[in-house]
Parts: C-alpha cells; structure tokens; sequence
C-alpha cells in the first residue's frame, strides 16, 4: 500500500462534504445489538427485528436476491437448526472460514429439505452467501468484522496501489486492511458523524467506519 496515495483519501474523506451513501448500517448495527437474543421463542420476527432499517432495504433485497426472506422462512419452520447455525457463526473461538462454510452448508441443507418437502413458497436459492454472511458478522461484533464486497474490496486495493489483488474473495485479508486503515482514520480524527447523516447516531466505535472509507477510495480515480 502506498502511504502517501492512502492519506490523501483519508484528507479528501475528511474534509469533504460527504453523507456516506451506507449510514443505514449503523442503524442496522444499533438494532441488532438492542435486539438479538437467539433464545427468543419467537426467532423469526426477533431477527427481522434485529437486521431492519428504515432507510435502505436493498442489502436484503433485490433481484433474484432475498437473502432475509429467505432466511425468515427458514427461522420460521427450523427454528432450531437456524439458532445453531448462528451460534456457530458466532463463536469466536472456532476458525472464521470454517464457520462461515459450515453456514453455507447448512443453508444449503435446509434448501433442500425446503424442497424435498414440497414446502411453499418455492425458494431459488438460499442466498445466505459470503457478502450476507460477513454482514451478520459486522453485526454481531462491530469491532471486529465488515461487511465484504469483493469488487468493491479489488477497487479499493488497486487505489491503494496494491500489487497482489486477490483473484477471488479474501476477507481475513480484508479485515486485516480495515483494522489497519481504522487505526489511520481515527489517529487523522476521521468520526463516523460527520460522514452520516443528521438522523443516524452510531452507538460505539465500528468497523464500517473504515469499510465506508474503503467504499469512497473504490469510487475515486485511480
């Protein structure tokens, strides 16, 4: 990474006057940490609860992409495999990629039980992938995770000057790259309130802070 190339980001960032287009995520965040409790009799409705936002659905929704519908339906009918797989999701001790490929897996197990059941509605797909996956994770531990957009993590990179970009999703590396840029943005005093907009308040110190500030050198010229 260039350093020179990475500061002049941070002062255009800083300085400009800019809403960040992902300020719903905050409110996502506050939401889900008010809300989520995977004990609660009625899991469904608790995790529509916890992942809503007033402002933009569309990381939930949109073509051929439901991955919160999805999910609810699941929740809804295996309740218990659902809260096993976010207790695995979340257990910190076990290895990251593990624990998001056992997600995968077990989405993809109650798809086609789904289907072998003949259980309406007829799903496509479960949708539970990398980028939904990692975003549940943002949400769980703000501190520690983002969520992951490989072309936006490549546009990202190459801004930086980057030499090896990886060919397929990297999201250890992605973290490790947010962890550091955080440590640059809050020592340049970069706040998350000025980049948002006047209705949202973050609740604490977060990861997307350094994810929203990766999104804005993916949309600058190299």
């Amino acid at each position: 990474m260039q350093l020179e190339q990475i500061n002049r980001a941070i002062a255009g960032y800083r300085d400009a006057r800019y809403d960040s287009p992902h300020a719903y995520l905050w409110e996502v965040q506050a939401n889900f940490q008010t809300h989520w409790n995977l004990s609660d009799p009625h899991l469904a409705e608790m995790i529509d609860r916890s992942i809503s936002s007033s402002v933009n659905r569309r990381m939930w929704s949109r073509s051929g992409y439901q991955p919160k519908a999805v999910l609810l339906h699941f929740a809804t009918l295996e309740a218990e495999q659902v809260q096993w797989m976010f207790r695995d999701l979340f257990a910190e001790e076990k290895d990251l990629l593990g624990r998001i490929e056992r997600f995968i897996w077990q989405a993809q197990d109650l798809l086609t039980s789904w289907r072998e059941a003949g259980k309406k509605p007829l799903l496509a797909d479960h949708d539970q992938d990398l980028a939904v996956i990692s975003l549940y994770l943002s949400l769980r531990y703000p501190l520690q995770y983002i969520p992951y957009d490989h072309d936006q993590f490549v546009k990202a990179l190459r801004y930086m000057r980057v030499r090896e970009i990886p060919p397929v999703a990297d999201y250890p590396r992605a973290l490790k790259i947010a962890n550091t840029l955080q440590k640059m943005l809050l020592k340049a005093e970069v706040l998350p309130t000025a980049k948002m907009g006047q209705d949202q308040n973050p609740v604490a110190p977060s990861l997307l802070l350094a994810w929203d500030f990766m999104a804005y050198m993916a949309a600058l010229p190299g």
